[in-house]
């Protein structure tokens, strides 16, 4: 059938780890596959949906939670979706030199983690972690609502990808399969690379007027 999209900022409170007015303001659509209109949704339950999910993150960097809840960097598949939307991950388009800095320090400090470990093993002090600042991207549950997922997102990690990339994206699994939550700081930026993957597949767009509108099965 397609892609059901709905403005998705009632979910996004959800999803992150306290509400702030750049999140207010940006662009955000929720995303649902559905094969029919009477028939289950979610991205992974069709290959159609797959090819699009793989299709829409050809370019992307997917941040998941990796060990030590330390984000980590990976190439865009729908398998390291599937499996990191559990948790969920968060993927992005054309970071810019400010975020792929940030991607590097994530990369440095993972590293410096694993000399810490050995280092203690044989008991001598580690030296200090590295700075990164997208570290606390998944340990923001502590300050959310009570009917958050328990994995939340740090609002201020979020904000910062925003700013520094064209889109970004919040994978999830829920009442609609796997899904996710688009969002962008400029007008049109969260649908205009969506639009782009739906035509190249022949897949349409259905816009809803609510979350309520959109059918689980």
């Amino acid at each position: 059938m397609g892609i059901f999209f709905t403005d998705g900022h009632e979910r996004l409170k959800t999803e992150v780890s306290y509400w702030s007015n750049f999140l207010s303001s940006a662009e955000c659509y929720l995303l649902v596959y559905k094969a029919s209109h009477m028939g289950p949704s979610g991205f992974d339950r069709f290959p159609e949906g797959q090819a699009l999910v793989e299709h829409i993150l050809r370019t992307s960097t997917i941040l998941s939670q990796g060990l030590d809840s330390i984000p980590l960097a990976q190439h865009p598949l729908f398998e390291i979706v599937r499996k990191e939307a559990s948790p969920g991950c968060v993927s992005f388009d054309s970071p810019d030199s400010n975020l792929r800095k940030e991607l590097e320090n994530l990369q440095k400090l993972r590293d410096a983690l694993k000399k810490q470990a050995l280092l203690k093993r044989y008991g001598r002090n580690p030296p200090p972690q590295p700075p990164a600042l997208l570290r606390s991207l998944f340990q923001g549950s502590q300050e959310v609502e009570f009917r958050s997922p328990p994995h939340a997102i740090d609002s201020m990690c979020l904000e910062f990808i925003l700013k520094h990339s064209s889109h970004a994206c919040i994978w999830r699994w829920g009442e609609f399969g796997l899904h996710f939550l688009s969002l962008s700081r400029d007008k049109g930026g969260s649908l205009q690379f969506i639009e782009e993957a739906a035509h190249g597949l022949d897949v349409e767009l259905i816009r809803a007027r609510s979350i309520r509108e959109i059918p689980t099965w």
